[in-house]
């Protein structure tokens, strides 16, 4: 039997948390059923990744909706992006005989549109939650609806606000598929050591981190003020954040080393950049922190902290609701009071017994939650419904 021949969309070459995803989409894929073809935007260290599961993927200018786009001479480049994008796409779909199309983001309308001119189905993988500006959340909810044969949302948060934000709703359309963690690479038995020693923090030390790319809504600013705020009365700990800033918003890297600086935190705080060896940094780490102050679609590094057996401390927005229990996995907090995260934190630092109970609580939620086997089961007859006979 022939296999389906998939085409994945995707809006970056990363590796974060939506990189991440695609990762888990293409390595739990049924190889016998599908064959799987991967576009990207621009070369990055998503390549390797996904050359080490055999595929080889397509650089190509396909349009991506970004919010530095919002100026006249942007959408005039987008607009060139996007036609140009529709008519590369319609002749590679054409030329490779793709059956679906999967479209890994709602910021990517020309997967949709060629699907259409095709007349072939159309899978929006949904992982944002766009809340400004408003009339583009209506638009791409709308058409989000409007264009794909079946939307799939990583949360019920995002689910909600799909339906929530679109002017024409079919409910039947959209459902909730979790992303799978793979509990065996993010574990409690694997070794934080090295990178410990590398970053120059001892095992006495209590280890207080996060992971996110640098940008204004994932945190970084408020974790630095929750962190001065803990130092203050517990001055032995140490914080990391790992990860660094798109391609030409560097100057908010440089931005947040000058906080730390001026507000004498050298040596406390560990400004990391971009790491791959994610299960060890988790490992590594006593308290794990997801300080974003808009709504967060998933929080798939969050899960990965649960599964590696840490208590996590978040803001209670979005996704991460779905994840953390209140007072069994870690705490939930107001994200307009800085002061109740740092409490938590505190708590934690104090009571050891806690960290462990709760690490424990998570990671068994994580396994029965949010597991590899659930999420492949679910996504490939997703597929086989959509794939032709």
């Amino acid at each position: 039997m022939e296999k389906s021949r998939i085409l994945f969309l995707h809006s970056s070459a990363d590796l974060y948390g939506s990189d991440r995803c695609l990762i888990n989409l293409l390595t739990y894929l049924d190889r016998g059923r599908f064959e799987p073809h991967v576009i990207i935007p621009c070369h990055g260290p998503l390549i390797q990744a996904l050359h080490e599961l055999g595929i080889e993927p397509r650089v190509m200018s396909f349009g991506i909706l970004r919010r530095q786009l919002f100026h006249p001479f942007g959408i005039l480049s987008y607009l060139i992006s996007f036609f140009s994008g529709c008519l590369r796409l319609l002749f590679y779909a054409k030329r490779n005989r793709i059956a679906i199309i999967h479209t890994n983001t709602a910021v990517i309308l020309t997967g949709a549109i060629v699907s259409k001119l095709l007349g072939i189905p159309h899978v929006w993988h949904l992982r944002e939650i766009v809340t400004e500006p408003k009339w583009l959340r209506t638009v791409l909810s709308s058409l989000v609806f409007l264009l794909s044969d079946k939307s799939i949302a990583m949360s019920e948060a995002i689910k909600d606000h799909f339906l929530e934000t679109s002017w024409y709703r079919k409910p039947e359309k959209i459902g909730v598929v979790y992303d799978g963690i793979d509990t065996d690479r993010f574990s409690p038995h694997v070794s934080g050591s090295r990178f410990r020693h590398e970053i120059g923090v001892s095992d006495r030390h209590v280890l207080v981190g996060m992971i996110g790319r640098i940008n204004r809504w994932k945190g970084q600013d408020y974790f630095l003020e929750v962190a001065e705020e803990v130092l203050r009365l517990a001055p032995g700990i140490v914080f990391a954040m790992v990860g660094d800033a798109y391609r030409g918003e560097e100057c908010l890297m440089e931005d947040l080393k000058n906080r730390i600086a001026s507000k004498k935190l050298d040596g406390k705080v560990r400004l990391i950049g971009f790491r791959k060896e994610t299960p060890e940094i988790h490992s590594a780490f006593d308290i794990y922190v997801h300080p974003s102050i808009l709504p967060e679609p998933f929080g798939l590094v969050v899960a990965e902290a649960m599964a590696a057996g840490k208590p996590v401390v978040a803001n209670n927005l979005g996704g991460v609701r779905e994840m953390v229990v209140h007072g069994q996995t870690g705490f939930l907090v107001d994200p307009k009071d800085k002061s109740q995260m740092a409490e938590a934190i505190l708590q934690l630092i104090k009571d050891k017994a806690l960290i462990e109970a709760m690490g424990q609580a998570g990671r068994k939620r994580v396994i029965e939650r949010f597991s590899v086997d659930q999420f492949r089961k679910r996504m490939d007859h997703l597929w086989c419904t959509y794939s032709p006979r």
